[in-house]
Parts: structure tokens; C-alpha cells; sequence
């Protein structure tokens, strides 16, 4: 589907930056290991969660951005891919970060 292509293009590119020399210091690309905590799960939909996290302080991003996240197996859920390529759900100025995806 549409994340799986989102998510081949990405690690694609990813790879092809990473054998180039070309210059990439103007990418908006921020690697960043940070654990938040999953606040809630809720079906809002037929096969369609919302997963809500705590917001880091310093975390920014504008609508319409995605984030690609590295989930862990949840206990309830066995997640199929360990990275997700979502949109976030949430507005830049609430202090949750808030995603919507199938199950698959």
C-alpha cells in the first residue's frame, strides 16, 4: 500500500544519500533515538487506531510533516514492520503527538 511504497522510497533514498557525496546539510532528516511514552491506543475506526504519545519539550514539526517511527511489539498488538511511516494526527501546538493507522 501507500506507507509501504512511502517507506521503500524512503529507505532507498536513505541509501543512495548515504554512498553519494552529495551535500546534505540541507535536509530536514533529523536521526533521534528518543523513547516516548505510549499514552493511549483508541479504535476510532473499523481497523483504524490512534496511537497517542507524550510530546517531547523541544519536539517541533508543521502540519503535514511524517515522522518514521520505530515501534516496539505492543503486548495487545503484534506490529508487523518496526518502522511506520506516519503523518502526524495531532496539531504542532498540542502537547501530545497523535497518529492514525490501519492494523494490518
Amino acid at each position: 500500500g501507500f506507507t509501504g511504497a512511502m517507506l521503500s522510497g524512503w529507505f532507498c533514498a536513505d541509501d543512495v544519500l548515504s554512498r553519494s557525496s552529495l551535500n546534505t546539510n540541507n535536509t530536514s532528516r533529523v536521526d533521534d533515538d528518543t523513547v516516548v511514552k505510549l499514552i493511549s491506543i483508541n479504535t476510532i475506526a473499523e481497523d483504524t487506531i490512534e496511537l497517542k504519545f507524550e510530546k517531547p519539550r523541544q519536539f517541533r514539526y508543521l502540519p503535514g510533516q511524517y515522522g518514521v517511527l520505530s515501534l516496539k511489539p505492543l503486548a495487545k498488538e503484534a506490529i508487523d514492520i518496526p518502522l511506520r511511516l506516519l503523518s502526524f494526527a495531532s496539531h504542532p501546538s498540542e502537547n501530545v503527538l497523535t497518529f492514525a493507522m490501519r492494523k494490518s
